[in-house]
């Protein structure tokens, strides 16, 4: 199963009226699978530069 996003503040009916169907052909062609999707999100910010932080990850990803 995979995942696309959206444009921020866009929904479907919003990317097909100003980017037509072009659009949302980019956006499928983009799409992740769940498990990159939550790795993603639970990386993008974050530092790992402490064994603490290291174990937060972790527990975060095994809650999830």
């Amino acid at each position: 199963m995979l995942f696309a996003s959206l444009p921020d503040g866009q929904d479907p009916d919003d990317l097909v009226r100003s980017g037509g169907k072009g659009a949302v052909a980019d956006v499928l062609a983009g799409a992740r699978p769940l498990a990159e999707m939550l790795w993603m999100r639970e990386t993008a910010s974050a530092q790992f530069d402490t064994p603490e932080r290291r174990a937060g990850l972790e527990a975060r990803i095994n809650t999830v």
